[in-house]
């Protein structure tokens, strides 16, 4: 989360820094609620045909999941920080985007019971330990889309309304799983987690695409 935090402050600062002619053509910020969280929104018009876009979004969910022998806790973490041009053929209205997500979205998860037995059990847990895992994506995702309005379009200030619709590109998810208990380090013990990892692999593999619908409410300055 610190690099994304760096990579925001970083893109904040060159549209702070964008000369005055470009800056004349308009700049909207405001609150953005998408599939890919809840955050905040920076649209900068660099032209009547052409405009940037930043957000910042994050959300955490837990829910529980099971493979075939182990059920899991699972924290959905999303964080992350979109980037796009958005090219306006008719000047308001319809646009399409093209840009990148800078992706720290992953699951983690962790063991619930084994086969049915509670990780609580102090034998299984002494054999088994704390079985833990995440499913992580590329870091960068290329983004396409299209969207309906424009918050900078015209001199009229206040607040504007945007909607987006797009797909993100992260490649396929990888994931791992670790124990700490007594099997662990033995044969056996790396055998079941590589199996159990196995399935979990399984189980993430084709979700290559993102889907990311949004709504924004902006003010225009």
């Amino acid at each position: 989360m610190r690099d994304l935090c760096k990579f925001l402050n970083l893109v904040l600062l060159g549209f702070v820094l964008l000369p005055s002619t470009v800056m004349a053509e308009g700049r909207a910020v405001g609150l953005k609620v998408s599939t890919l969280g809840v955050g905040v929104e920076l649209v900068q018009s660099f032209n009547k045909h052409l405009n940037g876009r930043l957000s910042a979004q994050y959300y955490k969910y837990s829910d529980d999941y099971s493979s075939s022998s182990v059920n899991y806790v699972g924290d959905l973490e999303l964080k992350s920080i979109l980037g796009t041009l958005d090219y306006y053929p008719f000047e308001t209205i319809a646009h399409f985007s093209a840009g990148a997500l800078l992706n720290g979205n992953k699951i983690n998860i962790r063991a619930r019971s084994v086969n049915g037995v509670s990780i609580d059990n102090s034998l299984i847990a002494a054999l088994f330990g704390d079985l833990n895992g995440e499913a992580t994506l590329n870091m960068v995702a290329p983004y396409a889309g299209i969207g309906f309005g424009n918050p900078v379009a015209g001199d009229e200030v206040g607040f504007k309304f945007k909607a987006d619709i797009g797909v993100a590109f992260h490649g396929n998810p990888t994931a791992s799983l670790t124990s700490n208990g007594l099997l662990s380090g033995t044969p056996l013990g790396q055998a079941l987690i590589a199996n159990e990892e196995a399935e979990l692999q399984e189980d993430v593999d084709g979700y290559k695409w993102y889907p990311v619908v949004g709504v924004s409410l902006l003010y225009r300055f």
